[in-house]
């Protein structure tokens, strides 16, 4: 994964269900890691090192937002 300016290719949505299997596999030569979530077909995700670093420090929020939001009653 050679990029010369930073983006995103997307090419469709994708959920991932609670109790998907999900592996990875570390490139060290392109600085990337590979995710693959199990499902029909499988899906995989290729993040960067930089990109790995930043879900690091969203991820963590992100879950501690949706934990506050289960709390909150329902009008």
């Amino acid at each position: 994964m050679s990029l010369t300016a930073p983006s995103a290719q997307v090419g469709a949505w994708v959920v991932i269900e609670s109790g998907t299997d999900i592996k990875f596999v570390a490139n060290e030569l392109e600085e990337s890691i590979e995710l693959t979530f199990a499902g029909d077909p499988a899906f995989e995700l290729v993040l960067s090192r930089e990109s790995v670093r930043q879900c690091l420090e969203l991820f963590p929020q992100a879950l501690a937002e949706l934990e506050m939001a289960r709390q909150k009653p329902v009008d």
